[in-house]
Formats: structure tokens, C-alpha cells, sequence
């Protein structure tokens, strides 16, 4: 099968999207079929070398360099400060859906008959524009979507997005041929919302991007560790778990570090104050295998109560040889029961100090134990998954 792929966040150095897209497309790959890949030039120091599957072709947006002296001028100068301040507050209103705004605009849309497939991956979500753009030049191509989130439901969907979002996403959903969201509650939300696109929406999870297999640490220090970034909108609470940690260690012998790789809003960095939390920079694909080796647990999070996200960090884990702590807003919620789904490997546990504290007793003993990687969720297997929902 002859794919193209169009993703905007497929190169960059620790996002989560492009490693999710690059391993789907190693999955392609590995099983035979030829992918090229239409994508955003990003600046040489944000393209990981590690995240370069198939043919890329890039796309040139604008004069990153100028962008970046411009930057550093503003933060020296306060009336251009002022002035980058009210280009923020413009910015939902002009670059929409989103930073690469301008991407459709300079995508010829040639002639694409040779290609069996198109798939346009999110986020962000001009991939999908782009290929609106294509798909209108040849509409017999099949076009399949990939979603990480419903649009409209995003926590940082604000002001003027409330408005013309639901528009731009029902028309981007009737123009696809197939539609795939990566998480199950996702899936099942947006079937009952839009009940007449029910029959071309799929739930195929991502995959990990390698699987680790590695010693776990048999230290008396044990470490929790989370990969990923976290924003105050999601309304991830930590707290409980700090505090759970905190009193646990008081009682002397094993003691918990939790270890955060990534960005952190600094609200939700202020509000944190332990000897026991360790704040580390965002790492590349070539230092995860460090990091998982001097793990005993991986951190999930379950985002705020309304939402239906999985964060793709989940599905990274999957391919390590490290226990999962899934802290869930509830047990009965329809993100634990996908978790549960998944098997031994996640460790449910309520997100309340009381719930914590008493796994952590538990997560003594089974933080040394090896739990291998989950071979459902290698590249390979979801990209059959995607095939075969392809020629349904």
C-alpha cells in the first residue's frame, strides 16, 4: 500500500505527537507498505535525528531566525514586549487553527491518484486542513483522520474558539472517509455526538515507539517518574500524591523520589514544594531508555473529570519494563475502565491521599518487580489495526 502521511508535528525533538506519528509509520513500514510524509520545517535544534521514518518532504512556513531574534529583543525591551503581548492576545483570532496556519496555502495539491491511502494525524490540527485542501483536488483519494482529542472539548479552547471550532470540526469529520480517535472514551464521545459520522468512527490506540527491556532498580530509593508535560488546564492533581510520598517517607527505610522530565507550568511548579519531587529538562528519544532503567514506577494522570483524553505518555510506558501507577479521578470512570482494559501492567489507584498512601504500601514489594512491555501495542500491531480499518 502506497501512504501519504501528512502530520505537522512529526520531527520534533520530545513531543509526544511526533513520536506517536513516527511510530505509526515505522509500524507502515515494518510491515511492507511505502510511506512518504508531508510535514513543517522546524528550526535544525527542535528536529530530533531519531524521528526521520519514511520519505519526508518538508514544507517552509517562515524565517524562524527572525522570529527568534525578535524574541530575545522583547524580553529586553518593554515597549516591544508590550506589543508581542497584544500579538498574543490576536493570535486565536489570526493564526488559526493554529501556528501553522499557513501551511494549506502553499501545499500545491497536485495530482495524488498514485497513492491508495492519505492520513492526516493531529495535533495539530492544520494537518487536517491540509488535507481538506488535497482531498478536495482528488476526491476519489481515501482519507483517513487520525485524532488525538475531540477539537471542541480541548481544555485550551477559549474566546472566539467556541465559535467557529464546532463548524471546522463537523466539516473536517463529513469530508473523511474513515476517522480514528487514540483513545476509547474519545471514540465512543464524539459516535454519540455526531451519531451521522458514527459508522467511520474507530478507536485505535498508539503504540509505543520501541519497547525497553531493562533490569528494574532494586534500590531502597524508589523512583516515580513522568515523562511528559504538564499544564495547569488540565487540572492533573499532584498534590495527593506528593503528600503521600512525603508522609511515607517520614517512616524511614524505602523512600520515594518522583522524578518530572518535561515542562512544567510554572503555576503548577509553584504550587509544589518537596524535597522528594525532582524537576528535570524534556529529554530525546535517545535518553528515555536511561530514564526508564532508573525507574521503578511510571506516573500516569488522568486529566480533569470531563475529559477523555489519554495522554500519549500512557502508551510510551506501555513499552517498558516498568509498572504503570494510573492515578484516576475515578475507578468507575470511563478512563480507568480502558486502563483496566489494558491489563496487569496498570496499577489503578483513586487520585486521593488516602487511596495513595495505602497503594504505596503495596508499591513497595511490586515497584522491584519486572513488568514486561505490552506487544499490543507495539508499532506493528496498531498499524495493522490502522490497515485493516482502512479497507473495512
Amino acid at each position: 500500500m502506497k501512504i501519504l502521511y501528512i502530520s505537522d508535528s512529526y520531527t520534533q525533538r520530545g513531543n509526544s505527537a511526533a513520536i506517536r506519528n513516527n511510530a505509526l509509520v515505522k509500524g507502515f513500514i515494518d510491515l511492507g507498505h511505502s510511506v512518504d510524509v508531508l510535514t513543517v520545517k522546524y528550526p535544525d535544534r527542535d528536529i530530533s535525528p531519531y524521528l526521520q521514518n519514511g520519505n519526508i518532504q518538508y514544507s517552509e512556513l517562515w524565517n524562524w531566525t527572525v522570529r527568534d531574534k525578535m524574541a530575545v529583543v522583547a524580553k529586553k525591551n518593554k515597549i516591544i514586549g508590550f506589543l508581542k503581548g497584544c500579538y498574543r492576545a490576536l493570535r486565536k483570532v489570526v493564526l488559526f487553527p493554529d501556528l501553522c496556519y499557513k501551511w494549506p496555502s502553499i501545499i500545491v495539491a497536485e495530482d495524488y491518484s498514485d497513492y491508495d491511502v492519505m492520513i492526516s494525524s493531529s495535533d495539530n490540527k492544520t494537518s487536517h486542513f491540509v488535507g481538506k485542501k488535497i482531498k478536495k483536488a482528488n476526491p476519489s483519494l481515501k482519507w483517513l483522520q487520525i485524532w488525538g482529542d475531540p477539537w471542541f472539548e480541548d481544555v485550551n479552547i477559549k474566546g472566539i474558539d467556541k465559535l467557529r471550532i464546532p463548524y471546522y470540526e463537523r466539516q473536517l469529520l463529513s469530508l473523511a472517509d474513515k476517522i480514528v480517535y487514540i483513545s476509547l472514551p474519545t471514540a465512543d464521545y464524539m459516535r454519540n455526538k455526531y451519531q451521522r459520522f458514527a459508522s467511520k468512527i474507530f478507536f485505535v490506540p498508539r503504540s509505543y515507539y520501541t519497547s525497553y527491556v531493562y533490569d528494574v532498580p532494586q534500590d531502597n530509593e524508589r523512583h516515580i517518574v513522568y515523562t511528559g508535560s504538564i499544564h495547569a488546564a488540565y487540572g492533573r492533581n499532584m498534590n495527593d500524591l506528593i503528600n503521600s510520598v512525603e508522609k511515607f517517607n517520614q517512616k524511614g527505610g524505602t523512600k520515594w523520589v518522583i522524578d518530572f522530565y518535561g515542562f512544567i507550568d510554572e503555576q503548577v511548579k509553584a504550587s509544589i514544594s518537596s524535597v522528594y519531587v525532582q524537576f528535570h529538562k524534556g529529554v530525546d528519544m535517545d535518553a528515555l531508555e536511561t530514564i526508564y532503567k532508573d525507574s521503578n514506577i511510571l506516573l500516569f494522570i488522568s486529566n480533569k473529570s470531563s475529559s477523555t483524553q489519554i495522554p500519549g505518555k500512557l502508551y510510551d510506558y506501555l513499552g517498558t519494563s516498568s509498572l504503570v501507577l494510573c492515578l484516576v479521578n475515578n475507578k468507575t470512570d470511563s478512563i480507568a475502565g480502558f486502563l483496566r482494559g489494558i491489563g496487569s501492567k496498570c496499577y489503578l489507584v483513586e487520585n486521593n491521599e488516602d487511596a495513595i498512601s495505602s497503594a504505596l504500601i503495596e508499591l513497595e514489594t511490586l515497584s522491584l518487580m519486572q513488568c514486561p512491555p505490552c506487544l499490543d501495542y507495539s508499532p506493528q500491531k496498531i498499524a495493522k489495526e490502522i490497515i485493516d480499518v482502512i479497507e473495512k
